[in-house]
């Protein structure tokens, strides 16, 4: 009887992961969606290891596990034929969501320390008490004002603008009671 020996962990290159990650690039898909195409996996391949492989993060793999995941992944579509991704979700970053009808407007010093008073006078909270209440715009979330907040964008669509500020304008001063 003869038992099967161990595999041996192989070296993964930077040559190596680079070829990984066009394939990732060129097919658009992350390595999770990539484990959800597959039918069945090799034991012990998860997409953690995937991603890191992509990265570098991790330096070896069993050669079944590699490659299972290369053979795969040039099998896979090339992005433009991909009908589960959205314009959006193919978007550069930062690039903003053009929307009929909106303008964008750049957000100044002046109106994120205006934003900022105004949150901390009323104590307001960002999903509760303006986001989620009736007549707010089409697509305004609990993001938009975090990344109005934080001011990490440098534009925002001046309806959003308009009507966080009319919000926060009509609510009452915060007071702690003790």
């Amino acid at each position: 009887m003869t038992e099967k020996l161990p595999e041996k962990p192989m070296l993964i290159t930077k040559t190596m992961s680079e070829d990984l990650r066009l394939l990732w690039r060129r097919c658009g898909f992350t390595p999770a969606e990539f484990m959800a195409w597959q039918a069945s996996v090799p034991d012990g391949l998860t997409e953690e290891m995937i991603v890191g492989w992509i990265s570098l993060r991790i330096q070896n793999a069993l050669p079944s596990h590699w490659n299972f995941v290369i053979e795969r992944w040039q099998t896979m579509p090339n992005a433009k034929s991909n009908p589960s991704k959205t314009t959006a979700q193919t978007r550069t970053v930062g690039r903003p969501k053009a929307v009929s009808g909106t303008n964008r407007i750049a957000v100044t010093d002046e109106m994120h320390t205006l934003f900022l008073s105004e949150l901390k006078r009323t104590g307001a909270d960002i999903d509760l008490d303006i986001v989620q209440i009736g007549d707010a715009p089409e697509g305004l979330n609990g993001r938009v004002v975090q990344i109005l907040k934080h001011r990490t964008a440098k534009t925002v669509r001046d309806d959003y603008w308009e009507f966080v500020m009319r919000r926060l304008a009509c609510m009452p001063d915060f007071v702690l009671r003790r």
